[in-house]
């Protein structure tokens, strides 16, 4: 596992495989920024894609072109948590991510998502910067 990897491995569930996501994300580093305040903004960004998104149930995450892996939007809660009743009859107020501090409550409203779509294999692309359309980590088409 890379360090890039390593490192962002709190924001995602899986590996990205082959066809893993009908959609991705391109996240890019703040160099100057803590290792803990990019995760958190990556992790901030998966969330604005789910809350632009709430129908899309996986995101292939890749940080300046690397793959780190796929959000599901399962660890993204787009809606306030409503507790359950657990198998012993006992509240579950619990919510994912909340044991390393990664859950995020209420929709981001810090991130602007552009979405690209790639004219060969018609993946859409994700990303918070505008400047210039993304290849597609798929087909390594520059999408537009």
């Amino acid at each position: 596992m890379t360090d890039r990897k390593w490192m962002y491995r709190h924001i995602v569930a899986e590996v990205v495989g082959k066809d893993a996501s009908p959609a991705s994300l391109m996240v890019f580093e703040d160099l100057a920024a803590s290792p803990h305040d990019r995760v958190v903004e990556a992790a901030a960004q998966v969330q604005a894609v789910f809350d632009l998104f709430p129908e899309l149930p996986r995101l292939s995450v890749y940080v300046e072109g690397e793959p780190v892996g796929v959000a599901t939007s399962e660890g993204y809660p787009t809606a306030p948590h409503e507790p359950e009743l657990g198998d012993e009859g006992v509240l579950d107020t619990s919510r994912s991510g909340e044991g390393d501090h990664s859950a995020l409550t209420g929709i981001s409203r810090r991130f602007n998502v552009f979405t690209f779509m790639c004219p060969e294999c018609h993946n859409a692309v994700h990303t918070t910067v505008p400047d210039s359309p993304p290849t597609c980590p798929n087909c390594e088409t520059v999408t537009g």
